[in-house]
């Protein structure tokens, strides 16, 4: 924000954990030139395993 006497620093966000939300919100803050950073709990996505029979199933896209 710009007032008449001083310009504000750039916001600093952060957002902890990366679901559909929050990385809906950092790309809009992107949008506006506003950086942001991820705190994530979870195993980095390029090394968890990609299939869990535990909480994965099959989806059927030809109809039959």
């Amino acid at each position: 924000m710009q007032t008449d006497d001083k310009i504000e620093a750039p916001a600093k966000i952060a957002f902890v954990g990366g679901g559909t939300a929050a990385l809906t919100a950092a790309i809009a803050l992107a949008r506006r030139s506003i950086r942001t950073t991820f705190f994530e709990g979870d195993v980095d996505p390029e090394v968890a395993p990609r299939f869990n029979c535990d909480r994965s199933y099959p989806i059927h896209i030809t109809g039959h």
